[in-house]
């Protein structure tokens, strides 16, 4: 996925794979955790999907890798949940390949998992300028 990305998102899974490689702990949230990755990163964070109505989800055709995912994880008792996106399993039943920090400030690395995301509220992806620079509009 690193080597067909645009530069910013590009620079989040190579961030997010030395992460999981080093087996490097951030104790805390799974935001904790994917925001650490977008630090190593570098760059500017940009909103691609943040709604303003309650129950308004993103469509799937949003969703690159490398994005920072907000959503419904139905897989454990329907709580909010981030995590960063690195590509479909099935596209089409909405399950993903996502790397994320379970979370309850475990003393435990970020991992690969697949997830249902048929609820995303919210996207972020990373900007292309490495400086942190947001991009022109």
């Amino acid at each position: 996925a690193a080597q067909r990305a645009a530069p910013g998102p590009r620079r989040v899974l190579e961030a997010m794979r030395a992460m999981l490689d080093e087996g490097a702990v951030v104790r805390g949230s799974c935001y904790v955790w994917t925001n650490a990755v977008y630090r190593r990163a570098g760059g500017h964070p940009e909103d691609v999907f943040h709604p303003t109505r309650r129950g308004r989800y993103a469509d799937a055709s949003l969703l690159q890798p490398g994005d920072w995912v907000f959503f419904i994880n139905h897989s454990f008792h329907n709580v909010t949940h981030s995590a960063i996106f690195v590509g479909w399993v099935d596209e089409g039943a909405r399950t993903a390949m996502m790397a994320s920090y379970p979370g309850g400030n475990r003393v435990s690395p970020g991992r690969f998992s697949t997830y249902e995301l048929t609820n995303v509220y919210r996207l972020v992806r990373m900007g292309d300028d490495p400086n942190g620079a947001p991009r022109s509009p």
